[in-house]
């Protein structure tokens, strides 16, 4: 429920204001007659947008404006303004209005175009806090992320990253931004690299895709790939991925490590075997050397 405060000392207009905002908008609507009783309304309750004539009594609305814009208060706002008044409009504009109508037009059209404003108002504004909510979580993930993490283009072209791409691929931020991720991939695999983005065109993730990359300093690594679709629009259309690297380099000298040592285990129990399976002295004495 969008709700709106709207602040009017004509009774009369402000109850078809009102009336028609809930029954045609499907607003939630609340209303004041002075800037003092509108500020202490919003005290009281977060309102959305505020809808409010520029001749009140006491206080106009742009006092309100000021007011608000003053104490860092953001909130999207609608002046009413008479025939003729384009002076309040331009200095409503400058205080920090969102937009101005002018309020002796046609009731209906009015209350229209209020409905419309309002609602592009509050979807700008859900949007923009959407945006900073999806931004703060991107910094989180890139902050605790062990793996490096690249965001490409439909084209492939490294757009985004985080820290530990410096580790793992040996590039600062400044340097891979703007690279094809190809230009990272070992020449006999560039098939293989491909594939992740004919993948992603009907899938939306593809994990552990093995390949070779190429750091700065020409080493070449293996990793695993794991990445998710970026879709732009509502046909589901590819327009980027975003990958996790993981670098095997470590995995596969431990794998070896473990393949050496489970081949020398073999070996020490063929020998263990002979040693104690075997009656001739002589022989045990050189079972015995070739254990040690």
């Amino acid at each position: 429920m969008i709700h709106i405060l709207c602040v009017d000392d004509e009774k009369h207009f402000l109850s078809i204001e009102k009336s028609f905002l809930e029954r045609r908008g499907g607003l939630s609507v609340d209303v004041a007659s002075t800037v003092p009783e509108a500020l202490e309304m919003m005290m009281i309750k977060k309102y959305d947008v505020i809808i409010s004539d520029y001749r009140l009594p006491g206080q106009n609305g742009i006092d309100l404006l000021k007011h608000l814009r003053s104490s860092n208060n953001g909130i999207p706002f609608i002046m009413l303004t008479g025939r003729g008044e384009d002076e309040v409009a331009v200095t409503a504009l400058t205080e920090g209005a969102n937009f101005y109508v002018e309020k002796n037009s046609d009731p209906r059209s009015l209350f229209a175009e209020l409905i419309n404003m309002v609602r592009m108002l509050v979807e700008s504004v859900r949007a923009k806090s959407e945006t900073k909510a999806t931004a703060e979580i991107r910094n989180r993930l890139y902050a605790i992320a062990a793996n490096a993490i690249l965001v490409i283009n439909r084209e492939g072209v490294i757009v985004d990253c985080n820290h530990r791409t410096n580790d793992v691929l040996g590039y600062s931020r400044e340097e891979i931004l703007g690279k094809n991720f190809s230009e990272l991939i070992v020449n006999d695999e560039l098939v293989n690299g491909a594939n992740i983005m004919t993948a992603l065109s009907v899938n939306e993730i593809v994990m552990n895709h093995m390949l070779r990359l190429m750091r700065k300093d020409n080493r070449v690594i293996p990793v695993a790939a794991s990445s998710a679709a970026l879709r732009d629009d509502e046909f589901g259309n590819l327009s980027g991925a975003v990958c996790v690297i993981s670098d095997l380099s470590d995995h596969q000298k431990l794998q070896g490590q473990l393949t050496s040592a489970e081949l020398r285990c073999r070996e020490l129990e063929g020998v263990v075997r002979e040693l104690f399976e075997d009656e001739d002295p002589e022989q045990k004495f050189k079972n015995v050397q070739k254990a040690s």
